[in-house]
């Protein structure tokens, strides 16, 4: 994880499953009032991808 600036951050995940990614995602946006500023999807395997998200507080 790394902070870019006082709101926002980025994050790098690697080997995981599409579908909990995007559920991570909308949890996040409902229960920390966080926007997803960039998202990159790489798939790696059936169902698994590499990702780098960028967040910022609302």
């Amino acid at each position: 994880m790394e902070a870019l600036n006082e709101t926002q951050v980025r994050v790098e995940l690697g080997g995981v499953n599409f579908d909990a990614l995007i559920s991570a995602i909308e949890k996040l946006a409902k229960t920390q009032q966080v926007s997803v500023l960039e998202l990159s999807i790489d798939a790696i395997a059936p169902s698994t991808v590499n990702a780098r998200i960028t967040f910022s507080r609302l």
